[in-house]
């Protein structure tokens, strides 16, 4: 995905801005929600927001063919 936009189920690419991509988190049903796991918390849902200079965004990635899903 290169134009911005996150839809539900989208996979989110994120990790340290000085690091690298190091955790995906997923597109939630309600607008500006993500989905990831941590291993102290286990799942939980979260805003669509980063501290600036720390965390950052590597892609963006859609499913093809969700229109199928239903």
């Amino acid at each position: 995905v290169l134009d911005g936009t996150i839809q539900p189920a989208d996979m989110v690419v994120v990790g340290p801005a000085l690091g690298g991509p190091a955790h995906i988190m997923l597109g939630g049903p309600d607008k500006n929600t993500l989905w990831h796991c941590t291993n102290n918390l286990g799942v939980r849902r979260t805003g669509i927001g980063f501290v600036q200079g720390a965390q950052q965004v590597f892609g963006v990635y859609r499913f093809s063919d969700r229109e199928r899903w239903l």
